[in-house]
């Protein structure tokens, strides 16, 4: 029987006989190499980024920059109920309409909510009645659609002095009456469309400034018009007058010219 001696601390088993070795870990063989490793810490899973949608940032080209433009795009802290300039022009093209050329007055209503596309059949959101008024001229109820307001010119100009021509909104019991020659139908335009006020004008008061940030806002009277260099409107008259921001030139006895 062997002895053991005080330094091997070996303990026996209940049979009295030398249990087995353990078996060393990687960290006993570590530090019999040389020293302790410190392990490794696990490293977080790295989940993938589901890719975000982008939105359309661009506004387009008939909308105008400026503090007050309405288009979401441009900003923050428009009203709840605006569209951007693209979503209307979106809504447009689905409709077969060509948004370059199309009024920036009706735009601006329907980017406001004022003039609302159902987008669910094209006939009828084109033939939707968006304003009614009995007209002077005829006596007759004209009903103005979007489809005849949408290719209404924004800015009248003279066209009131030779019978509101370049209107679009015609009296359809005028154009049905066979006494009554090409021509002579009654005509008006529709202002005030993006103030959520319209009104039939003969063009006198129908001036829609193309100028202002977003699609404009209407300045009614033909004489005013839009100043560059400080963003206010004026009233130019038919001459066309520099803003009181500018230098006014004076006629010959010193006088400033008097506008219409």
């Amino acid at each position: 029987m062997s002895h053991l001696t005080e330094n091997e601390n070996v303990v026996l088993d209940e049979s009295g006989n030398v249990p087995p070795p353990a078996k060393k870990t990687k960290e006993d063989k570590s530090e019999e190499a040389g020293g302790s490793r410190p392990t490794k810490a696990k490293e977080p899973s790295k989940k993938k980024a589901k890719a975000k949608k982008v939105k359309d940032m661009t506004c387009v080209e008939t909308c105008k920059p400026g503090p007050r433009s309405g288009c979401t795009i441009r900003g923050k802290g428009k009203p709840a109920g605006n569209l951007s300039c693209a979503e209307v022009d979106r809504q447009l093209e689905a409709l077969g309409v060509s948004t370059e050329y199309a009024s920036l007055c009706v735009k601006a209503a329907i980017q406001k909510g004022l003039i609302k596309i159902k987008g669910e059949k094209k006939e009828e959101d084109l033939a939707q009645v968006v304003h009614s008024e009995k007209h002077d001229s005829c006596g007759h109820t004209i009903n103005a659609t979007l489809g005849d307001l949408l290719m209404q010119p924004d800015y009248a100009g003279t066209d009131y002095e030779d019978g509101s021509m370049e209107a679009t909104v015609v009296c359809k019991e005028c154009e049905e009456d066979e006494e009554k020659e090409e021509g002579e139908e009654s005509r008006t335009y529709v202002t005030g469309l993006c103030e959520g006020r319209p009104s039939f004008d003969c063009g006198k008061f129908h001036n829609h400034c193309c100028a202002c940030p977003g699609f404009g806002m209407c300045i009614h009277d033909y004489r005013e018009a839009h100043c560059e260099m400080c963003g206010r409107h004026y009233f130019a008259g038919l001459q066309g007058f520099p803003c009181d921001c500018q230098p006014s030139e004076c006629s010959d006895d010193g006088t400033s010219d008097e506008s219409d």
